[in-house]
């Protein structure tokens, strides 16, 4: 008993010891803030969680799906999953739960704004843009609705993304999608993109330290579009991490003219991040005469949208045209 008090007490004086340094060093501050950004992270993913439509749904089934991701995490597998009508599609776990997760976990209801968006607006035989493809979720989605008689354009600038991009194309045997491996802006340039933890959130901002970053080719969507022979583009996706006005800019022959519908994130983080605002986004649409609506899970329709102001987090917008 004595021998266990005394090993006791050392370990406590040790512990003591150790954190006293640490704080003269600074790092017990640092340790303090990295377990609240730590908390606050998985406070929002719990939120996120358990207020998806997907998780009233089938909740059983969710669950499962986040048990076993967590298990393919940490034994390193990568699964291939159906998703869509016939696709199959290649994840990766990573550190975090990230895109990969999320479709794995919700596959295609992960964006159901973006799905009804597709099932309603897109029809067969239309041409599409997929700005922002990622890993080609909504890339496959498309290619599926057109048929063979359309076409899909996937814009997709990150290298690692664009590998697994073509994977799960050639997968799920798309013939009518063309990718296009460049990033899009308001006009000719060479930036970098900075990929975190999560791909899926790669943007033209970084979001830490940690971050990668790559070179990449920014073009303008209209001399694209004129390169294509200004074809009559039906749908357009754009999810791009807070580059929405300056594609937008860059692509204004394409919206003013042809006017497809839109489906566009915004993600008032990652537009500050950028020095815009989602304001920014509406009143260029606005100025095209278009309206933006959102999808109502109450009525289980594509509502009318005007509270810019009042918009947190991300939120899928479809800009209609008059």
């Amino acid at each position: 008993m004595g021998g266990g008090k005394i090993a006791v007490e050392t370990a406590f004086r040790y512990a003591k010891f150790t954190f006293v340094q640490s704080l003269r060093q600074g790092k017990a501050i640092n340790m303090f803030f990295s377990l609240s950004s730590f908390f606050q992270k998985t406070k929002y993913s719990l939120n996120y969680l358990f207020s998806h439509p997907e998780m009233q749904r089938i909740p059983k089934q969710i669950i499962g799906r986040l048990l076993l991701w967590e298990i393919y995490k940490i034994v390193r597998y990568q699964p291939k999953i159906r998703i869509h009508d016939r696709a199959k599609m290649r994840l990766i776990p990573g550190k975090r739960r990230g895109i990969h997760g999320l479709i794995f976990i919700f596959r295609d209801r992960y964006e159901t704004g973006v799905l009804q968006a597709i099932n309603q607006f897109c029809l067969p035989g239309a041409i599409c843009y997929d700005i922002g493809a990622n890993i080609g979720l909504w890339s496959i989605k498309l290619s599926e609705v057109v048929g063979d008689a359309g076409r899909v354009y996937a814009f997709e600038p990150f290298s690692k993304s664009i590998e697994l991009l073509r994977e799960n194309l050639a997968m799920s045997g798309c013939q009518n999608i063309e990718v296009v491996p460049v990033g899009l802006g308001d006009k000719d340039s060479i930036c970098k993109i900075y990929v975190p933890a999560d791909p899926g959130r790669a943007a033209l901002s970084p979001e830490s330290l940690d971050d990668t970053a790559e070179d990449i080719q920014i073009k303008r969507l209209d001399d694209i579009w004129e390169a294509q022979g200004c074809p009559k583009v039906g749908f357009c996706k754009i999810d791009v991490e807070g580059s929405e006005p300056f594609i937008i800019e860059g692509g204004a022959k394409v919206f003013s003219q042809v006017r497809p519908v839109v489906c566009c994130e915004i993600n008032p983080f990652k537009l500050y991040k950028m020095g815009k605002t989602p304001q920014d986004i509406f009143q260029k649409f606005s100025s095209w005469n278009y309206q933006g609506f959102i999808w109502s899970l109450d009525k289980q329709d594509f509502v009318k949208f005007k509270d810019v102001e009042t918009i947190k987090g991300d939120l899928d917008v479809v800009f209609i045209p008059n």
